[in-house]
């Protein structure tokens, strides 16, 4: 059993417990645990960023970085650690199209879905009774601070007032305390990510799949190569009315029903295939060497602060141009 130390701002155990099939930090013969308490470690996994320095004890060639949504359509803010110290980890872990040229890429694909209930209750889940049939639900936020949420903004002011079907549930639309709830209510969901890479994919997704739903679905191009092509339908944001004519089809012609098969297939490999938790036990398993114990100290984000402030000050810019423009945002 390798003990394994997962490290960010916000990662918490009890999301990691949620993760694993014991729901305590067990996944593949590896022990995930954020308590730095339990030193020394087998390796230790960077998840995004850090406020401040950490310093623990692992084993020598075992530090490996987890870069969270970094694609070309983000500021690099929140990950210029990947960008500006190479030298600091010995393996870099993703499946973003920006990082094929880093040094001591690990190419893995994974979703980045952080479930709200555990790995026990979504496999041991059945169909829920679908109450609402013909109707599209649809749980996101009016954030526009990215190039990918502006077009995601820009394709629901596109469809709104041409679908009385389209529920819209998040932040500012209709308040919800639980998105499972929503979620198994519907047999149709949409799922907009904030970038459109070959594989990358995120809760957005996942959330439809593991509540039975069909996800019309807008980013990662090759998710069909991942998961079986009937367990979801294509659309693409930028071209609307086309995106609407797409959706009320599949709905006539009830895919819900036909894909049922397909999405219980995209469940399970959703939960262990592609399982972050799962993804990082098989690379530990894979790069780990069992070098001697060494005190290792886990650098801060080094210009985090002031690039972080740079660009809020940007982002404020952009959201006060962009409300002029468009006449509304609500964040």
């Amino acid at each position: 059993m390798k003990k394994v130390l997962l490290l960010g701002d916000g990662v918490a155990q009890n999301h990691i417990d949620r993760l694993t099939p014991d729901g305590k930090g067990l996944c593949n013969g590896c022990y995930f645990t954020t308590d730095l308490a339990q030193q020394p470690f087998d390796a230790v996994v960077r998840y995004h960023t850090l406020a401040k320095n950490v310093t623990t004890t692992a084993r020598q060639g075992n530090f490996f970085a987890f870069p969270v949504e970094y694609h070309s359509g983000w500021w690099d803010d929140g990950n210029e650690w990947v960008v500006d110290n190479n030298g600091d980890y010995d393996y870099l872990i993703g499946c973003f199209d920006i990082l094929r040229d880093k040094p001591r890429v690990i190419r893995s694909i994974y979703n980045e879905a952080w479930f709200e209930k555990n790995y026990t209750y979504w496999s041991n889940m059945p169909v829920p009774q679908k109450t609402i049939h013909k109707n599209i639900c649809w749980i996101t936020s009016n954030v526009i601070e990215m190039p990918g949420h502006r077009k995601r903004m820009e394709f629901y002011h596109a469809i709104s007032n041409k679908m009385d079907t389209l529920d819209m549930y998040g932040k500012g639309f209709y308040h919800l305390d639980n998105k499972e709830h929503i979620l198994q209510k519907y047999k149709y969901g949409i799922a907009a990510e904030n970038g459109s890479e070959q594989y990358w994919h995120t809760e957005k997704v996942i959330d439809i799949w593991l509540n039975y739903g069909l996800p019309f679905y807008c980013g990662a191009k090759k998710l069909d190569a991942l998961y079986p092509p009937e367990s979801f339908i294509y659309i693409d944001i930028t071209k609307p009315d086309q995106a609407i004519d797409i959706m009320q089809q599949a709905i006539r012609d009830n895919e819900w029903e036909k894909r049922l098969p397909a999405i219980r297939q995209a469940r399970y490999l959703a939960l262990n295939t592609y399982n972050v938790m799962s993804k990082l036990a098989d690379i530990i398993h894979t790069y780990h060497t069992k070098n001697e114990y060494i005190k290792m100290c886990i650098p801060h984000n080094t210009q985090y602060t002031i690039k972080h402030r740079f660009y809020g000050h940007i982002r404020k810019l952009r959201k006060s141009i962009w409300k002029r423009r468009v006449g509304y945002y609500n964040w």
